[in-house]
């Protein structure tokens, strides 16, 4: 089992969240990008419109119609952020059995906004950001000569190259050519191409490495080895001029990121160390019983993808809280570790988690619950669940405000209810329209289509003579006597053909024209027919099913409007019409 693993790439993927939902925060405000404003709530843009459209596959559901999916796109999102805002302005957070299913994202959250505050914050802020632009203005040009290491390398073969790089640098440092030493040892390719000069390096490429990080601080004259992973470098600033760079505004945000990228490890090295010694492991007294028969429940199919639950509160019930293991600020018994699994860490959904893997995980859950603590008390815990929520929250509120204000609101759908509904309904939601569905075989000419009619009349099956692929269009007759491609945007060009036919009936060739310009042939065969007509109650099986659609549907539109009216959206209309044009182009 990798927890440890596991557990750090969630935290970092938490801290990563957190990072860039505050740099959009900060963003300068592209006024042409706002697409709408929400009263109340702020700007949105159109690179929000796009992100929400692509994560929502609107480009699937609205393959030939952007404008459209767009649009509809914009209308969810709005109704999106109003209830991210009234979960928040309602205090609803505060509701610990609403929040029980995603406590464990919300401490992570939390973990993830003290880790920010407390470790990243030492390297990133206004000294660091004026410190590093004022550094901008640098130009640094230098030479460089590379000796890479073996891939697979054998015992004391580094040390060798090693003390290959400390000669040549004693020697360039009394005068030898680095030219020829570039020309007599270098593996990398550009710098032979160019006597081992490189392309200079700017505050738009300190990021990049650590070893630019590293020329980039170095003055002029400078000759020193570098080691990475790959290679060692030995490199000779040759010069260090001065660049023109823009205003801070407008490159604060990527600072950040640049010292993000320099500081992050030293920063979570900092966390680590805290983690570490939060707690001490020789205080840990462990319970063999107890730890053997987590092992033994561990085995099951799913017990640690939600069977967990169960089987820890039965056996509480009954008496058998056993104590896992004490320390010193306390003890884990089964009611903590339930309590550990519910709201601080879960070990995945493996199957036989060793006893020692078992130790391991409780250790980690135990001195992570012990950093939350910590968070919350610096006030981490009030900042990451109001206003500067992540994505991560965020969506998770507005599932849970879906949750309580419809999906609970619902009503039972009773007898009683579901025959009210069905009288209500019986003419209209409930009505059993005249449907036909059509096998439709295309073709490009009248001769294709003749040809495929001729193995029928032979005796194939429509089946058997389109080779089994044929499209499937189905028809039904509207309210009005109109007949409409079902749940189609299509036009039901063949919509005559397929109720002028009896089920199984097949014919063809068939002329018929998808845009009124190019006319095209088909053999088709009708493969049902139901008559219009109202049915009996007992004849609807779906019908609890229709219920709580149809219910939902209404109270969703109910709150939707009480939601409109609390936070009114202006849409810009003619921006939001350029910014699709720009994206269709």
């Amino acid at each position: 089992m990798h927890t440890k693993r596991f557990l750090s790439i969630s935290f970092l993927v938490g801290v990563a969240l957190l990072f860039m939902y505050s740099c959009s925060n900060q963003e300068d405000g592209r006024a042409y990008d706002v697409i709408a404003e929400v009263e109340n709530i702020g700007d949105i843009t159109f690179a929000d419109l796009h992100n929400y459209y692509d994560s929502y596959l609107y480009h699937l559901r609205y393959p030939n119609d952007k404008q459209k999916g767009y649009k509809e796109a914009l209308e969810e999102l709005i109704v999106k952020r109003r209830k991210e805002a009234e979960f928040i302005n309602t205090q609803m957070y505060t509701d610990e059995e609403l929040m029980e299913p995603i406590q464990r994202s919300v401490n992570e959250e939390i973990r993830a906004r003290y880790f920010e505050d407390e470790f990243l914050s030492r390297y990133i802020n206004e000294e660091s950001i004026e410190d590093y632009y004022e550094s901008m203005g640098r130009k640094v040009e230098y030479r460089q000569i590379v000796i890479n290491k073996p891939a697979e390398p054998v015992e004391g073969q580094l040390s060798a190259i090693r003390d290959t790089v400390n000669l040549i640098v004693s020697e360039l440092m009394v005068g030898e050519d680095f030219g020829t030493y570039v020309e007599r040892y270098s593996q990398h390719q550009p710098s032979l191409e160019n006597a081992g000069y490189m392309p200079p390096i700017s505050w738009k490429n300190v990021a990049q490495s650590p070893m630019y990080q590293t020329i980039y601080n170095m003055s002029e004259g400078d000759l020193r080895a570098l080691e990475n992973r790959r290679a060692f470098h030995i490199i000779n600033v040759t010069d260090v001029g001065k660049t023109e760079k823009p205003p801070l505004v407008e490159v604060e945000n990527q600072i950040r990121k640049n010292l993000r990228e320099l500081y992050l490890d030293r920063a979570l090295e900092e966390y680590t160390e805290l983690k570490n010694n939060i707690i001490n492991a020789d205080s840990f007294e462990w319970n063999e019983l107890a730890l053997d028969e987590l092992t033994e429940w561990g085995k099951q199919e799913g017990f640690y993808g939600g069977a967990y639950k169960q089987v820890l509160s039965e056996a509480i019930a009954s008496g058998n809280n056993k104590t896992i293991v004490t320390h010193e600020n306390g003890s884990v018994d089964y009611q903590k570790y339930l309590q550990l699994l519910n709201t601080i860490l879960i070990p995945g959904k493996e199957e036989n988690i060793s006893k020692e893997d078992l130790k391991k995980f409780i250790d980690d859950a135990v001195r992570t619950e012990l950093i939350l603590e910590q968070s919350k008390k610096a006030g981490a815990d009030s900042e990451i669940l109001t206003e500067n929520a992540t994505s991560i929250l965020r969506f998770h509120y507005e599932r849970m405000y879906t949750r309580r204000h419809i999906t609970e609101q619902i009503p039972e759908p009773t007898d009683e209810a579901l025959r009210s509904f069905y009288e209500a309904h019986k003419d209209s939601l409930l009505y059993q329209f005249a449907k036909s569905i059509l096998y439709v075989k295309p073709f490009g000419t009248e001769a294709e289509a003749e040809e495929m009619m001729q193995k029928i009349n032979a005796g194939q099956s429509f089946e058997q003579a389109a080779n089994r692929r044929y499209q499937v269009k189905t028809f039904i007759i509207n309210k009005q006597g109109e007949i409409e491609a079902h749940l189609s945007d299509e036009k039901p060009y063949l919509g005559e053909v397929a109720f002028d036919l009896k089920e199984g009936e097949v014919e063809g060739p068939v002329s018929y024209s998808e845009d009124d310009t190019e006319t095209k042939y088909a053999v088709v065969k009708n493969s049902f027919r139901q008559e219009a007509r109202v049915r009996d109650f007992s004849e609807i099986k779906d019908i609890a099913k229709q219920f709580r659609e149809f219910k939902r549907g209404e109270i969703s539109k109910q709150v939707r409007e009480n939601l409109s009216q609390k936070y009114p959206a202006n849409i810009y209309q003619d921006i939001l019409e350029q910014k699709i044009e720009e994206v269709i182009q």
